[in-house]
């Protein structure tokens, strides 16, 4: 106990990365962010997905559950638009970004 006491706090250079987590509304949205779950996943962005098909708020709430910095959300007007919702959990904005520009957005953060 004295030695996880004694250690010293990582420095943000060392703390992990924010978690992306991905949210999708119908089956069409699901294998869109399957894909790009393996997408962020190559680009080394940590990531997760709500597996379970919850409503919006269950899938929220497993977010934040999860710490989630940022909640990636798409459904039929995302696919429409081939855009993604990314909502920032800390400060609760959220924002529309080009499916093109994601990847990069997020290295950002």
């Amino acid at each position: 106990e004295r030695l996880l006491l004694a250690r010293k706090p990582e420095s943000p250079k060392t703390a992990s990365p924010k978690l992306a987590y991905i949210i999708t509304m119908g089956e069409e949205a699901k294998k869109s962010g399957l894909k790009l779950l393996d997408e962020l996943r190559k680009e080394a962005i940590a990531c997760d997905m709500d597996h379970e098909n919850k409503s919006l708020k269950g899938a929220m709430r497993s977010a934040n559950d999860a710490k989630a910095g940022y909640v990636l959300i798409i459904g039929e007007d995302e696919l429409k638009k081939d855009t993604v919702a990314l909502k920032d959990m800390a400060s609760g904005e959220q924002k529309e970004i080009q499916r093109n520009d994601l990847i990069t957005e997020l290295k950002k953060e």
